[in-house]
């Protein structure tokens, strides 16, 4: 029995790759079979890729708010009823690379054939909400090229589920004014973050106080990026490369000392 754990509460124990989103869904994964965890699965992937996804065939391939939304929901069809987990080599098992070899392939194949998923038609294994997140998307990957935009989508999800999961772990212990100094200071505009003296009195917590829950906020938020990436990742090795990426120019706060 897996022990439960408040969300955003560090892993501990075992290794949390075997049961990683993308290994339930890969052939050959004894879980594969069991049809609910590879739904999870594909709608966790989804929701941390669909944005870098759209991205591309908005920005690489010129298609307009409404093809692309149509082939981002077809792209994840495919790679649940297509070749593309037969494709996945064991120990080579960063998702984001399958993702980024074949985008292109996959619309390639598309455009010439023709197809595409009537609007409101068609299966869709994951439902996407794209609500009005295809225009921030659009707006925020101007003067960047597609690749670039891709992997800066992609950290802004990872970001935003990492700090979904604090935030609700931090409640869960009734210590919401951890994340919030986290919030107001850290995630605030560099032009508009308070003194520490400021951040203290609008919470009413002790100046020392805000240096101790953003040390604290900032530790577990880390542990948080570091559960989020792992579900898209088949082991520790592609666990590093994959924080690498995330924090380049040897950022990461546990990186070895050069």
């Amino acid at each position: 029995m897996t022990e439960e754990r408040p969300p955003g509460e560090p892993t501990r124990g075992p290794s949390p790759f075997p049961s990683t989103h993308w290994s339930l869904l890969k052939p050959g994964d004894p879980e594969s079979r069991d049809e609910a965890p590879r739904r999870a699965g594909l709608d966790a992937l989804a929701r941390l890729y669909w944005k870098p996804v759209y991205a591309h065939f908005r920005l690489k391939w010129g298609q307009s708010r409404e093809e692309a939304e149509d082939l981002t929901q077809e792209f994840f069809a495919w790679i649940v009823e297509g070749p593309f987990l037969d494709r996945a080599e064991p120990g080579r098992g960063r998702f984001r690379n399958f993702v980024r070899a074949h985008l292109d392939h996959f619309i390639l194949n598309r455009l010439r054939a023709g197809r595409r998923l009537k609007r409101g038609g068609g299966q869709r294994p994951v439902s996407i909400d794209f609500g009005n997140a295809p225009d921030e998307i659009l707006e925020d990957s101007r003067n960047v090229s597609p690749e670039e935009a891709l992997d800066r989508q992609w950290r802004r999800t990872v970001l935003d589920e990492a700090l979904g999961r604090l935030r609700r772990g931090l409640e869960a212990e009734g210590r919401s004014v951890v994340y919030e100094t986290l919030r107001r200071y850290d995630l605030a505009a560099p032009e508009e973050r308070p003194t520490y003296a400021r951040l203290a009195a609008e919470l009413n917590i002790a100046p020392s106080d805000v240096d101790n829950h953003l040390s604290a906020a900032r530790r577990r938020l880390y542990e948080c990026l570091k559960e989020v990436i792992a579900s898209s990742v088949d082991g520790p090795e592609a666990l590093r490369e994959e924080l690498d990426s995330f924090f380049p120019g040897g950022g990461r706060p546990d990186a070895p000392a050069r």
